[in-house]
């Protein structure tokens, strides 16, 4: 899960810990909780950066649109 933290740290988030999630097959994946208290799903990959969660990202996005109650926030 370091991994998953340092990455988060990258992208700005002020990740304090990370604990795994369960299943997953190509993904490192974790919630991690944030210095303000609030969680957020995250996930990684050990290979060189693709654009996976990019296309992921913009399913979730979709998804988004189709919801009744706003569902999690979707980053790249």
């Amino acid at each position: 899960m370091e991994l998953l933290l340092a990455r988060l740290r990258a992208a700005g988030f002020e990740a304090e810990s990370v604990r795994a999630a369960p299943g997953g097959v190509v993904a490192s994946a974790g919630m991690a909780r944030l210095r303000d208290g609030s969680q957020v799903f995250a996930k990684t990959l050990r290979t060189a950066a693709s654009d996976l969660f990019e296309i992921e990202a913009a399913g979730c996005a979709r998804c988004v649109s189709w919801a009744a109650s706003p569902p999690p926030r979707c980053w790249p």
